[in-house]
């Protein structure tokens, strides 16, 4: 289902910023891929297919993350115009679908907890919206504050942890009745990821100067520990099944075992196909598919 919300307000506005505009933000937006990797885990042991290009054109295709049943990605893209929107593409037919076409522009698409919208941040302010995947039925506001959102995780059907941005950027808990809690951390990286099987919310703190670090916060007391120090100038991780993490560092990747401290680990190089530094990361329900962000 493609949204389509334009106003004539909205029509001029993008018309202004096609002729004024368009190039300054073609311009600032990086020339990014999306990869595809087939995974065979055990064990911490490794084996990655060679990563398929998925996106395969100049531009901005970024935030991949796999729908719950494997099959699809979600991701941002900017194609023919200056606002982002959401494509999903269905891994078995390698077919590209576009999902939004509205001049608000949304970010972090994520399958909502009962698995019947996509959740995204939306629009110049910034707010969580549920964008649904039934015929007939309209965007919903999730969260509205006066602060802007830049990222943000579902911990449960009702709650999320979100990155707030500011000088400081910070971290909340928040709810969809609206509920804010207080900073629970400044200076934070953008990636929010719960703790498989633990009510415990991970997130990278950038306090330390360069030294960055993985913290954990107990989201039934709110205290804050250190796990472990990110790989330099790296802040893009993710969890496996069995409670590892994984981190990129250039054409790298890199796994961390809580249960077994030591130091980072490499399992792949994907140096010889031409990428040169690997963000985002976004791994399947099975773990079966690797999915991340390249540049060339």
């Amino acid at each position: 289902m493609i949204y389509k919300t334009i106003s004539r307000q909205r029509i001029l506005l993008i018309l202004l910023c096609l002729i004024n505009g368009w190039t300054a933000t073609a311009q600032t937006m990086p020339e990014t891929e999306i990869y595809l990797c087939r995974v065979k885990a055990k064990k911490g042991k490794w084996q990655l297919s060679q990563p398929k290009n998925i996106t395969q054109r100049p531009g901005y295709d970024n935030q991949p993350t796999f729908t719950p049943n494997g099959k699809n990605i979600l991701f941002t893209s900017i194609r023919e115009r200056p606002s982002t929107d959401i494509y999903a593409f269905g891994i078995k037919k390698s077919k590209l679908t576009q999902l939004t076409n509205t001049p608000e522009g949304e970010y972090s698409p994520t399958i909502t907890p009962d698995k019947k919208g996509v959740s995204v941040v939306r629009g110049e302010e910034q707010q969580i919206w549920r964008l649904p995947l039934v015929a007939g039925q309209e965007p919903v506001q999730i969260f509205s504050n006066d602060r802007k959102v830049g990222y943000f995780t579902w911990l449960a059907p009702q709650s999320l942890a979100v990155f707030m941005l500011g000088d400081p950027h910070t971290l909340h808990l928040v709810t969809t009745a609206g509920d804010l809690s207080e900073p629970l951390a400044a200076n934070i990286g953008r990636g929010l990821h719960k703790v498989p099987g633990q009510e415990i919310l991970s997130f990278v703190s950038k306090d330390n100067g360069d030294d960055w670090e993985i913290k954990q916060l107990d989201l039934r007391t709110r205290q804050i520990t250190t796990l472990v120090k990110t790989l330099p100038g790296s802040e893009d991780f993710i969890w496996t099944k069995d409670g590892r993490i994984l981190m990129a560092q250039g054409p790298k990747l890199y796994q961390y075992n809580p249960q077994q401290p030591q130091d980072w680990e490499e399992i792949a190089d994907f140096t010889a196909t031409g990428i040169k530094n690997i963000t985002r990361l976004a791994l399947d329900a099975k773990g079966k598919q690797l999915a991340f962000v390249g540049v060339n």
